[in-house]
């Protein structure tokens, strides 16, 4: 899934070729946000928390959900996937 706002540099089958790396498991791809989004947007909460590492740069620091990739196929056949996708409780909005 891609946000409509993206310009590529690269061609695009390179995207694709990255689902070659997911293991047996893995079904979703997203990387890291680069940009202060979440430091800022969490501000707050990291004042309330001051040993949170929440929004700090490396792995805490947020996810760009602009560029997801998904395996549908493999999300089809997982049982543990579809158990908690489907609306067992018959919940409503």
């Amino acid at each position: 899934m891609l946000d409509v706002d993206l310009k590529f540099r690269i061609d695009i089958s390179e995207l694709y070729e990255l689902f070659q790396n997911f293991n047996e498991n893995q079904m979703i791809g997203v990387g890291p946000d680069l940009a202060p989004h979440y430091r800022i947007a969490l501000r707050e909460f990291r004042s309330r928390n001051p040993s949170t590492e929440i929004g700090s740069p490396g792995k805490f620091q947020g996810f760009n959900t602009g560029v997801v990739l998904y395996d549908f196929e493999k999300m089809a056949k997982n049982k543990f996937f579809n158990f908690y996708s489907e609306n067992h409780l018959n919940m409503t909005r």
